[in-house]
């Protein structure tokens, strides 16, 4: 996730007024939303069918997204249908040799692509 640090803050004379709820950063000023609880926002994301990845490859794979609560299930279907929300995985290994890349992925539930490498000698066989 990234953090807006005091060097790009202070570089671009951002002002933050909990009152408003709003930052300005470089004369624009964007409104802030609470997000609740972290829970909510937690996704996983499942394969769609199974797969073997190649030894020494990287390949994309079909997943579908698990929402941590009902209630962020339903938010997603209530924000803008015109894939501008975006959010991202993050790269950690999933199996010995095996590893999910950073991704920046579509803010929907169905076919959404993931980048995976595996850096073995060996082909990786996963069960949806």
């Amino acid at each position: 996730m990234p953090y807006l640090g005091i060097d790009f803050l202070t570089d671009y004379y951002a002002k933050w007024d909990f009152g408003k709820r709003e930052v300005t950063i470089a004369g624009v000023s964007h409104h802030l939303l609470s997000r609740g609880s972290s829970q909510a926002w937690i996704r996983h994301i499942v394969l769609n069918d199974d797969v073997t990845i190649p030894p020494m490859s990287q390949m994309n794979v079909g997943t579908k997204v698990i929402f941590g609560s009902p209630s962020s299930e339903r938010q997603l279907y209530e924000q803008r249908s015109d894939d501008m929300n975006v959010w991202a995985t993050d790269v950690h290994e999933v199996a010995r040799g095996v590893f999910v890349a950073r991704t920046i992925l579509p803010d929907r539930a169905s076919e959404v692509p993931v980048q995976l490498f595996n850096v073995t000698n060996r082909p990786v066989a996963w069960k949806s």
